[in-house]
């Protein structure tokens, strides 16, 4: 092998958590072999007799699994790729297609603008959805669960492992690093993607920031231009607003100083008349006083005269107190077409300044307009950005798989060596004439014998059966299907009976001895009686063809 190899080699058996002795080879041995025999198939038929099937071998086989290390973790592999890893992916947009589109689009706002629009919903969803499938790779939590438990019961091998079938795993060192570089290089590409997207984002925000920018400065040119004419504007305004402020303040002057003439002319007349209201009212209590005298008197042409003085100066204040209000009315009404007039003249005046003031206006209203243009713009880029940004992170956030998850479907283990694990499980064969059958015993905990043995005593030889039970489904799942495959491919077949037939617990010496030893500690333990150790033992000794 082109790099070092640990190898570790899992025990097949292992006392159950209510067994206190110890699970020994031998007995291990035994309880395989008494359970092999008590489920061989017997003869006999009333019509076509068959013979009984005979044990071909019983040997203990074991399955690898590769442990590829990997940044403190470890990538589970098992050895024949009977196990296949799928892991869906999404397909993205081609973003290739859209930097290039971008980076010719981008130096001019127009076409910019064009851009965003035409590509505002080219990441609204995934092109499509993929599965890239790795052979081998073990994922099922439970069943990794169940192995690393497992694991703690390890021990290293460095030469070569007696008395078993060591399965050579069709997934060797150069596939299994060959199966981590294609992990790599799918993990490196959906990285990729990712960085292409947020290459893109920041490529779109440092763009439209770009032309936000220079769309700002724009602004701010035109703001600076516009002040300048405005303040030119001004100044020729200035000048207008004092010839025209001169001009309106001597028709105010004039229009006043006439109203003011006349109604001095109407007070003068007004304030006459009221002193020749006071003096004939002083006249009027003389005339009254001399008409008293006059009636003392007795003098009746006195009082005669006296008495027409006073109508005649009533009938005149009547007179006077008419032409009074005449004047009130008269300086009332004065004043009256003096503010119509300065108001005329005032509306004028502003009429005039406000056609001065016309330019600067207009100079502002195509500041607004323009800048007004350059912040809908902004926005417009803002709006459009930001929906596709928006769109790239959803892409981001809810591609499957993420390069995490790649992560996450390795063991938290830390290995520095790719190590090679073998499982071992027992394989029986029988035979009845050309025909074949193979019975798996998959890695077990092995029992005390209870209550529960006990009761189903009438089984017989078949209560040995309960002394193993299934340490781990998902691995026992995974041999039967190994066996499923071997039965199916005649080659397989012929190579791993050819082997197990050389490791046959049951025609080597050794091993032999090992099981009539393993038998006795099942009856002293209480899983067969005397005769079925008897029948055992002889069925044991056997000769082999």
């Amino acid at each position: 092998m082109s790099r070092e190899v640990v190898r570790l080699l899992l025990p097949f058996a292992a006392p159950a958590p209510e067994r206190k002795g110890k699970v020994t080879r031998e007995l291990t041995l035994a309880t395989i072999f008494s359970i092999t025999e008590s489920e061989k198939e017997k003869g006999g038929g009333l019509i076509l007799k068959r013979p009984p099937e005979k044990i071909l071998f019983i040997s203990e086989v074991c399955y690898p699994f590769w442990m590829y290390p990997l940044r403190n973790r470890v990538l589970l592999f098992e050895g024949f790729g009977i196990l296949k890893h799928e892991i869906p992916f999404d397909i993205l947009p081609d973003t290739r297609v859209f930097q290039k589109e971008m980076e010719v689009s981008s130096e001019r706002l127009e076409t910019y603008l064009a851009f965003l629009n035409h590509n505002l919903n080219y990441f609204r969803g995934f092109l499509g959805s993929g599965k890239k499938q790795v052979e081998g790779l073990v994922t099922d939590p439970s069943f990794i669960e169940d192995f690393i438990l497992y694991l703690e019961s390890a021990r290293r091998v460095r030469d070569v492992i007696p008395d078993r079938v060591v399965l050579i795993p069709r997934i060797d060192v150069n596939r299994v690093e060959e199966i981590v570089k294609g992990v790599h290089e799918f993990t490196k590409t959906l990285e990729a993607d990712e960085r292409s997207l947020r290459n893109i984002i920041r490529a779109l925000t440092s763009k439209t920031q770009k032309h936000i920018n220079a769309l700002m400065l724009g602004s701010e040119r035109i703001q600076r231009r516009t002040e300048k004419e405005i303040e030119r504007a001004r100044k020729r305004l200035e000048k207008k607003v004092d010839v025209l402020k001169r001009i309106y303040n001597e028709k105010v002057l004039k229009a006043c100083k006439v109203v003011k003439e006349r109604i001095q002319k109407l007070q003068e007349e007004k304030s006459d008349l009221e002193a020749r209201k006071e003096r004939l009212k002083a006249y009027i209590d003389r005339c009254m006083s001399e008409i008293f005298t006059c009636k003392t008197r007795r003098d009746e042409e006195r009082l005669k005269y006296w008495e027409t003085e006073r109508e005649s100066s009533k009938m005149e204040i009547n007179k006077i107190k008419k032409r009074l209000k005449e004047l009130d009315a008269e300086i009332k009404e004065a004043e009256v077409l003096r503010d119509l007039e300065v108001s005329r003249l005032r509306s004028e005046y502003d009429a005039e300044i406000g056609e001065a003031d016309a330019e600067v206006r207009r100079i502002e209203a195509i500041r607004d307009s323009e800048i007004k243009a350059n912040e809908e713009i902004i926005k417009t880029l803002k709006d459009l950005t930001f929906k596709i940004v928006s769109q790239i992170n959803s892409l981001i956030d809810s591609r499957r798989p993420r390069p995490t998850d790649i992560l996450k479907m390795s063991v938290p283990m830390a290995k520095r060596k790719l190590t090679l694990v073998y499982v071992p499980f027992f394989l029986a064969c029988y035979k009845r004439g050309p025909k074949r059958r193979y019975t798996v015993f998959p890695p077990s905990l092995v029992g005390s014998y209870g209550v529960s043995a006990k009761f189903k005593g009438a089984l017989g030889a078949q209560r040995v059966r309960m002394i193993l039970r299934e340490r781990s489904r998902p691995i026992s799942a995974l041999i039967n299907k190994f066996i499923d495959i071997v039965e199916a491919e005649p080659l397989l077949e012929e190579r791993i009976r050819s082997a197990c037939l050389k490791s046959n617990i049951l025609r080597m010496r050794r091993t032999r001895k090992m099981i009539l030893k393993g038998l006795s500690k099942l009856s002293t333990e209480g899983w067969i009686n005397d005769e079925e150790l008897e029948e055992l033992r002889e069925a044991l000794t056997k000769p082999r063809t």
